[in-house]
């Protein structure tokens, strides 16, 4: 398996009970609204003096800003818009000495055709990492996707080594129309993140590892078999749950 992370859901306090017991990285999300990039530096100072010597020498993830964004928007005003939080998404990634940044994929089927959505998306990928290296990963993740194969063509024709799919394991059981083995074996080394949580199928609840329909560990097996060593991401909002799951996943490891 790849690098672990932990989604910081959590008050400062107890980000630092599980990085004490785990050596694990954290996947911001702080930076994902809008009023915080819009702060001095984009926010960098005040979140790193709230989070002291946690962050120091771990392994960082970014959860890209996604409220009211869009790649595949027809008006240029909102893909500007969007440029410029992603830019600014990806100088707090520089700064911070993150190793990757998570965007949503902002492809909604009643809205856009397929083709559409991903002639317009292209554009704007292709004009975002015109200027990107190679130090930080961008992953473009699932949301409601009935068909992730969109995410699949999309990632093939951008056609980059730094840019790949964050399947969100949660959003996939609530939305897409296949089952996991299906979407892993079709995407497989196309997946570069995960994002790992559980729920019944109707709602998605970042339940803990143990509550929901999915079997964890069945699909972390899937994405050993057809994946290239993802890093991954814990994104379970209940506390104990998420303390729970790790365990799990740290003694699957250790076999």
């Amino acid at each position: 398996m790849g690098k672990i992370y932990i989604s910081q859901l959590f008050p400062e306090d107890k980000v630092s009970e599980i990085l004490k017991d785990y050596d694990i990285g954290i996947e911001i999300i702080e930076f994902g609204i809008g009023y915080t990039l819009d702060k001095d530096d984009n926010g960098i100072s005040e979140y790193c003096e709230k989070m002291g010597d946690l962050i120091k020498n771990k392994s960082l993830s970014i959860h890209g800003p996604f409220l009211d964004l869009n790649t595949a928007s027809f008006d240029n005003m909102i893909k500007k818009a969007t440029l410029t939080r992603y830019n600014q998404a990806y100088f707090v990634a520089k700064k911070l000495g993150a190793d990757r940044i998570v965007f949503h994929s902002c492809y909604y089927e009643d809205i856009y055709f397929k083709d559409v959505y991903i002639n317009n998306s292209l554009d704007f990928w292709r004009e975002f990492l015109s200027d990107k290296d190679e130090s930080i990963k961008i992953h473009i993740e699932n949301i409601y996707e009935k068909d992730l194969l969109v995410l699949k063509e999309l990632v093939d024709k951008v056609n980059s080594n730094i840019f790949s799919i964050c399947l969100d394991i949660g959003h996939a059981n609530c939305y897409s129309n296949e089952s996991l083995e299906e979407i892993i074996k079709s995407l497989n080394n196309r997946i570069g993140h995960l994002h790992l949580s559980n729920n019944d199928g109707k709602r998605d609840s970042h339940c803990g590892f143990n509550n929901g329909n999915v079997d964890i560990l069945m699909t972390l097996d899937l994405i050993d078999k057809y994946c290239n060593d993802p890093s991954m991401t814990i994104e379970v909002n209940n506390f104990n749950e998420a303390v729970e799951s790790l365990s799990i996943m740290m003694n699957r490891n250790s076999k």
